[in-house]
């Protein structure tokens, strides 16, 4: 192999090119943080053993400075990771993005300083070896972590379903309209049956895309949910609210249901910052909805 081919090599597998995800809380979130990281240790952990093979390599290349980096930022991923702390999590990845792009940079420079000859030959060959070697351990790992980061997150949404079926029967109990509900609720279980035929396929990639699939649906999912919660709940005390005069009140809650539901509609592709948008403005029709409970009783 040449030493340009292992440079795009690097390039194509090695940069950190994604950012932690959203979880909501739960039980298992620190079991998915962990994993997380654990993933992309994997990589982190190549790019070291990366710069072990040209450190042991004889060449007059100074990489100390690079790996000392590389550890400081994984312990920092490490310690987000142990606090569940989604942006310190996501600074830490920028920073070891930055160390990955700097390693690319290092392995460039070292057609300036590999001898001709034999010598150059024998330093080439050993640093290929090294370089498959260490990317085969690499995809081990990440094939492992994502196998089990994949089961987490479906035993997650798994909870999350039994717990929102408990919530279903409770509201049922009480004459609360819960078809829209349960609705949601069985559209979950489709994907539910998908992610677990694909776990076990024991394909790495079409796990990672299953995952990647089935945590932003559910995050929708989620939504939609909580959206015809308050919704149903909202219909329970209408026609109070209306016999009060508080007809502007409900249109208010509804007007924020309805933007909400907007943003997370079916085959809508999920975006991070409108899902926080969603978030805040459940908050919101739920502030307003208890306010609206205490004047109708």
């Amino acid at each position: 192999m040449k030493l340009i081919s292992i440079i795009f090599t690097l390039l194509l597998f090695g940069t950190l090119c994604f950012a932690v995800e959203t979880v909501p809380s739960n039980s298992l979130k620190a079991n998915i943080f962990e994993m997380q990281y654990e993933k992309v240790a994997c990589r982190a952990d190549f790019y070291t053993a990366t710069l072990d093979s040209v450190q042991n390599s004889g060449l007059n290349v100074s990489v100390d400075q690079l790996k000392s980096l590389i550890d400081m930022h994984k312990e920092a991923l490490k310690v987000a990771a142990d606090n569940e702390d989604s942006r310190a999590f996501n600074d830490a990845l920028k920073l070891l993005q930055d160390d990955s792009k700097q390693l690319i940079i290092t392995y460039a420079n070292l057609k300036n300083v590999i001898p001709r000859g034999v010598a150059g030959k024998e330093i080439k060959t050993k640093l290929k070896q090294d370089f498959n070697s260490n990317m085969d351990t690499r995809n081990s790992c990440i094939k492992d972590t994502s196998i089990v980061l994949g089961k987490v997150q479906l035993e997650y949404v798994k909870n999350w379903k039994e717990s929102a079926e408990t919530t279903v029967e409770n509201l049922k109990a009480k004459g609360v309209d819960t078809s829209k509900m349960e609705e949601i609720i069985s559209d979950l279980q489709l994907k539910i049956d998908t992610m677990d035929d694909v776990l076990a396929t024991d394909d790495v990639n079409q796990i990672e895309i299953a995952r990647k699939n089935i945590r932003e649906e559910h995050l929708h999912i989620w939504a939609r949910f909580q959206i015809a919660r308050v919704d149903a709940l909202l219909g329970a005390i209408e026609s109070k609210a209306t016999e009060k005069g508080l007809t502007v009140q409900v249109q208010e809650i509804r007007t924020l249901l309805s933007d909400a539901d907007s943003k997370v509609t079916v085959g809508k592709a999920y975006d991070e910052g409108e899902f926080q948008q969603v978030q805040e403005t459940l908050k919101q029709a739920v502030t307003k909805l208890r306010s609206l409970f205490k004047s109708v009783n």
